[in-house]
């Protein structure tokens, strides 16, 4: 067994370990998920009449504490 052999070993089982919390998250996540893709599809938004589904898509980012979501000049909702 070589130095790096042994240190991707330890990499992965590092990774490995994390995998339970990572499914965690998901399942808590899966909620809201499933909420706003609903509540997306609800909202009527025909071509070039979609200020109404983007307003509620910015209102759902800051609820989920994505900073500073904005409108591009294409009419895209965007947020980190």
């Amino acid at each position: 067994m070589t130095i790096d052999t042994t240190s991707k070993e330890l990499a992965l089982g590092s990774l490995l370990k994390k995998i339970p919390s990572l499914i965690e998250n998901l399942r808590e996540s899966r909620e809201t998920y499933l909420t706003d893709a609903v509540l997306m599809g609800e909202v009527p938004a025909p071509t070039f009449g979609e200020g109404e589904r983007i307003r509620l898509v910015l209102d759902r980012f800051r609820e989920n504490g994505l900073d500073d979501p904005e409108v591009d000049d294409f009419g895209n909702a965007s947020g980190i």
